[in-house]
């Protein structure tokens, strides 16, 4: 059966009118934000003050607090290094169902690693992890669900890059990986399971950090609204220090970093470094994240902006974030229709795992499985109609 187009034919003007209503609605909050910032930008000490006063308040925080740059500042695009090493990983899952014939999971990473200014041709690799089986189950028993298996895959990912970047290089080294760069476990996970996960994490933190590698995540047209936060916190503040805050009555909603800096910087520039505050009452201490926004257009006319992830350690070593500032922005020119970095583009295809490789992998282990005499599974009868062909 199609879609009903009547049903929306009759709804197109409601739909029309409320867009509008939320468009203006989120016009109007952009130039109240907008002009909040231009206070905030010359009361930076008092922004950072209003941010802590909310820590110590707040079970759960999300928000962005200045760095030793100033919030409005702009930077240019640094000189790019003729030499250095851009390794990017990007993974993909076949997430495991009660519905199918066989309870399994794998996980696949696609990784290329570039090294700039040797005439070197890219290395690539991709990397295959069938998860035991008693990764595939909770303690309760239960079948482990999508974001536990990209729980997994985002530490394989990071795992890989690690495993991939030179030990003794004499080249700086950038790991890039798509999305937030830290890893969080969130409420679901207790217990054991969270232990393992948190302890992986941190061990690889702590091995890019002693060894200097430069590991960043990339976020293609960012929704977060954690300036706009920091925004609201100085705001709040401001009128009476001593006022409780209530996250559930923010002031100007809807409005987000990209919005408030789109028009802010030109092709090349990144913004202010941020550091990131996320704070929940599930969420252990870890690693500490800052970020900035870069704007990877190379059309005055057409900014497009991305956040850029990277460790606090790193957040005062200019050497450092010039370098991800620069190669970064070249890396997306390569895609220069819509700029965004080549490398992670790649290790997406690599990675990628098809609905026909699904099926082949189901029946290599369930052939596996008979010539143990081991019977096999069945597909539910909900599964089996959908696979029927389409009338």
């Amino acid at each position: 059966m199609p879609i009903n187009y009547a049903h929306i034919q009759q709804n197109l003007d409601r739909f029309a009118e409320l867009t509008q209503k939320k468009r203006e609605e989120a016009r109007q909050n952009l130039i109240a934000a907008s002009k909040i910032i231009e206070e905030a930008a010359s009361k930076q000490d008092e922004v950072c003050q209003a941010v802590d006063r909310a820590m110590a308040q707040a079970p759960n925080l999300y928000t962005a607090k200045p760095s030793h740059e100033p919030i409005l500042g702009r930077f240019p695009l640094p000189i790019c290094p003729k030499e250095h090493i851009l390794i990017a990983a990007d993974g993909s899952q076949i997430n495991p169902s009660r519905h199918r014939a066989l309870q399994f999971c794998l996980i696949n990473v696609g990784l290329i690693q570039v090294e700039h200014g040797s005439g070197k041709t890219p290395v690539q690799h991709v990397f295959t992890k069938l998860l035991d089986q008693d990764e595939l189950y909770t303690s309760d028993g239960s079948l482990i669900g999508e974001e536990e298996v990209a729980l997994h895959r985002d530490i394989l990912e990071r795992q890989y890059l690690l495993d991939s970047a030179p030990v003794e290089s004499v080249l700086p080294v950038i790991t890039l990986t798509d999305g937030p760069l830290e890893v969080f476990t969130g409420p679901t996970f207790s217990g054991e399971r969270r232990q393992i996960i948190q302890k992986q994490s941190g061990l690889i933190d702590k091995h890019m950090q002693s060894r200097g590698i430069i590991n960043a995540g990339y976020i293609d047209k960012p929704g977060a609204e954690m300036i706009n936060r920091m925004l609201d916190l100085f705001a709040h503040f401001s009128k009476d220090p001593n006022l409780p805050y209530e996250a559930k009555k923010r002031a100007h909603v809807g409005v987000s970093d990209l919005a408030l800096f789109q028009d802010h910087l030109s092709p090349g520039e990144r913004s202010a470094i941020f550091h990131i505050i996320s704070k929940s009452e599930s969420k252990p201490s870890g690693l500490d994240v800052c970020f900035f926004l870069l704007n990877v257009s190379n059309d005055p006319h057409e900014p497009w902006l991305a956040r850029v992830e990277f460790p606090a350690w790193m957040a005062e070593d200019k050497a450092k974030v010039d370098l991800l500032h620069a190669s970064l922005y070249r890396d997306a020119q390569v895609l220069d229709a819509m700029p965004y970095p080549y490398i992670l583009h790649r290790a997406h295809e690599l990675a990628l795992v098809m609905m026909a490789e699904h099926d082949e992998v189901e029946e290599m282990l369930m052939s596996r499985l008979d010539i143990e005499q081991m019977p096999r599974g069945t597909i539910s009868h909900k599964q089996s109609l959908k696979s029927l062909p389409k009338r």
